[in-house]
């Protein structure tokens, strides 16, 4: 400022401006807000030196339409979304249905290493997409278990025997087997299998047909048949490979989806599934599970291990750090003794580094199970439900961003634009 009088010039040295290089603060009361921080702060960044500088604004441009988006997905080629029951996919030639989700049901997504994504709605669908062509299966169904009667003019010896049948697709690969069904055979008898589909799953091109030898359990390649065979005869012990499949069922729904070392992994309800190694769609139901305390809410593969968050109905749970990949096998230990909002998970850019937002603010990890929340002792965070994040930079400045949905009845207010309040309540003289 410059002050002038009659005789003299008087000059007065700018007045600084204010820098609130502690950020926002919601906890200390209005009367002392500490110095350097902020109670609110709108369309406003806070940059090096707790300098403010106004946010740049971006106009809306939309590019697809819906009665009910939810659940977005972006990859460097297409990008999914679910409107009402269904899956879309977006890409620069436009909007293409790809699968049926459950109306209402948030989707989980996650890369597979073929760029491929596996999605499922935690409720029935699950599968996965790539950038043309429809949804597919993560592995191709298990076929129905056939029906076996003993015939006459055989080379098997009297015994109790054990027969499956498994789908078979291009690349030789197998679907589970069916549930395996016995019969009891006299010296000289065979078997014969009917009521086998004529009508395969989409992928299957070929049956194979496994069978035990006499009063044993292993199963062993006995017969090799093209789709459209209904009715299969096996009339001499089996020689083919062992089926090292059996008791294997179809991944299941999940609410939470993640990949790591090789497996997918995902929660339904309070139990952390994983497939089998590079075969996305299978799994082991009697041993493939750890069963938590509180549902499912997160799953955080890093180089050294997992994290894995819960959430309950009243906002119990804990993250905990799974080292290792030894699945069934790894060392669990404690990170945070609150849990994790599903669907706030970021990784952050040209790091090792992740985060998610929580009922006690934004949790940083990096990759050996370490953590640092960055905002409990500054700022509130409401109770919710689920949410979503995502990681924006600028002039040098990293923040984390999440929309969160909260607990309790749907609030009857609805904003169309921008709304703001505010109510200071002094005390009472009464």
């Amino acid at each position: 400022r410059v002050c002038q009088n009659k005789n003299s010039v008087l000059a007065v040295a700018a007045e600084k401006l204010p820098r609130f290089a502690g950020g926002m603060n919601m906890l200390s009361p209005d009367f002392a807000v500490p110095q350097g921080h902020v109670r609110d702060i709108t369309n406003m960044d806070v940059i090096t030196g707790g300098v403010l500088r106004t946010r740049e604004g971006y106009a809306a441009e939309p590019h697809v339409a819906g009665d009910r988006c939810h659940s977005l997905f972006a990859s460097p080629g297409f990008m999914l979304h679910a409107d009402g029951p269904s899956l879309k996919r977006t890409t620069r030639s436009g909007v293409s249905v790809v699968a049926s989700v459950q109306i209402g049901s948030p989707v989980t997504y996650a890369v597979l290493p073929d760029g491929s994504v596996a999605f499922s709605d935690g409720v029935s669908a699950i599968g996965r997409v790539n950038a043309s062509g429809p949804a597919e299966g993560l592995s191709i169904p298990p076929p129905g278990s056939p029906r076996v009667t003993p015939t006459q003019n055989g080379l098997l010896r009297a015994g109790r025997y054990t027969l499956a049948l498994v789908w078979l697709d291009a690349d030789g690969g197998e679907s589970p087997p069916s549930l395996p069904v016995a019969v009891d055979l006299l010296d000289g008898q065979g078997v014969e299998l009917t009521d086998i589909s004529a009508v395969p799953p989409v992928g299957a091109v070929a049956i194979r047909v496994y069978c035990s030898h006499a009063n044993e359990a292993a199963l062993f390649e006995a017969r090799f048949v093209t789709v459209g065979v209904t009715t299969v005869r096996v009339d001499s012990a089996p020689s083919g490979p062992l089926l090292e499949t059996l008791f294997e069922s179809a991944f299941p729904a999940c609410s939470v989806l993640a990949f790591a070392a090789g497996r997918l992994l995902g929660f339904r309800g309070n139990a952390m599934f994983w497939s089998e190694p590079f075969r996305y769609g299978v799994y082991r139901p009697a041993s493939n599970f750890i069963q938590f305390a509180h549902p499912g809410a997160i799953i955080v593969p890093t180089q050294d291990g997992i994290y894995v968050g819960t959430l309950g109905p009243n906002g119990e749970g804990e993250v905990g750090f799974l080292s290792g990949f030894d699945f069934g096998q790894q060392p669990y230990r404690m990170v945070t003794p609150y849990g994790a909002y599903p669907g706030t998970l970021v990784f952050m850019p040209n790091s090792t580094q992740a985060a998610w937002a929580s009922p006690r603010g934004f949790v940083v990890v990096d990759a050996s199970g370490q953590s640092a929340n960055i905002s409990q002792e500054k700022v509130v965070f409401p109770g919710a439900t689920r949410g979503g994040s995502l990681v924006r930079e600028k002039d040098g400045v990293r923040q984390i961003i999440s929309s969160l949905v909260p607990t309790g009845a749907d609030s009857p207010f609805i904003s169309t634009g921008y709304a703001e309040g505010e109510v200071i309540k002094g005390a009472s003289a009464q």
